[in-house]
C-alpha cells in the first residue's frame, strides 16, 4: 500500500501508523501528513496551515489534537465511527484503539467514541467515572490512563493480563507515559532520562 515509503523531502518529528497506512507530523509546521491507503483517501486531510500538536492512528484511523483542544479525526466508516469526535469537549490528549478513539479533556475525565462492541467503548460506566486522568493510551480491547498522581489504572478485556497494572504502578509509580497494544502495555516512569519502562500483559518485566 505504500505505507513505508514517506513522501521524500519532508522530515517529521512524529509518525504514528494504522493498518494499511502510515501518517507524520511534520518537522516544519507540524502539519498531518499520511501515506500508504488511510481509509477514505488523504484528500480528507487538513490543509498544511493545520498545525497538530499530537496524532495517533488506529488500524483505520488517525486522531490529530490541535492547540485549542480541538481534536480532529479521518477515515471511513470501516472505523465504526471512530471518527465522529463528540461536540463541547476540550481535550488535552487523544490516543487511537481498534476503531475506536478516547481522548482526555481539560477537566481530567476522559471520553471515547467509536465500536460500541469493544470492551473499552462498552463499558462506558468505568471510562464516565474518571475524574483525575492526565494521559490515556488505548490499545486493541484495553485501555489505561496515568493519573494526576503518576499512578496508572486500566479498563477493558484483562484476557492477557494487560488491563492489570503491576501493585506499585496502581499506588504511585511516577508514571509520565504509557503505550498500549494487542494484549500489553508499557509504561515510563520516575524522572531520570532515559525512563525505565515496565511492561505487563502479554509481555512482562522491566527494560
Amino acid at each position: 500500500t505504500g505505507k513505508l515509503y514517506p513522501p521524500a523531502n519532508v522530515t517529521f518529528h512524529a509518525v504514528t501508523v494504522g493498518d494499511d497506512f502510515s501518517c507524520g507530523l511534520t518537522a516544519v509546521g507540524s502539519s498531518l501528513r499520511c501515506w500508504g491507503a488511510l481509509p477514505g483517501g488523504s484528500a480528507q486531510l487538513p490543509s498544511a496551515s493545520t498545525f497538530f500538536i499530537d496524532a495517533h492512528a488506529g488500524p483505520r484511523h488517525v486522531c490529530g489534537l490541535v492547540s485549542n483542544g480541538t481534536v480532529y479525526c479521518y477515515g471511513d466508516a470501516t472505523s465504526y465511527g471512530a471518527i465522529n469526535v463528540p461536540r463541547g469537549v476540550t481535550f488535552q490528549g487523544v490516543t487511537a484503539g481498534a476503531n475506536y478513539t478516547c481522548g482526555v479533556a481539560r477537566n481530567h475525565s476522559v471520553v471515547c467514541w467509536g465500536n460500541t462492541t469493544n470492551p473499552v467503548v462498552a463499558a462506558a460506566s468505568a471510562w464516565r467515572a474518571i475524574n483525575d486522568a492526565e494521559h490515556v493510551a488505548a490499545g486493541t480491547d484495553h485501555a489505561c490512563y496515568v493519573r494526576v498522581n503518576g499512578s496508572v489504572a486500566c479498563w477493558g478485556s484483562n484476557n492477557r493480563g494487560a488491563a492489570a497494572p503491576p501493585e506499585a504502578l496502581l499506588t504511585s509509580g511516577n508514571v509520565w507515559w504509557l503505550a498500549a497494544g494487542g494484549g500489553m502495555t508499557c509504561a515510563m516512569s520516575e524522572s531520570a532520562v532515559p525512563a525505565p519502562v515496565t511492561c505487563w500483559g502479554a509481555v512482562t518485566g522491566i527494560i
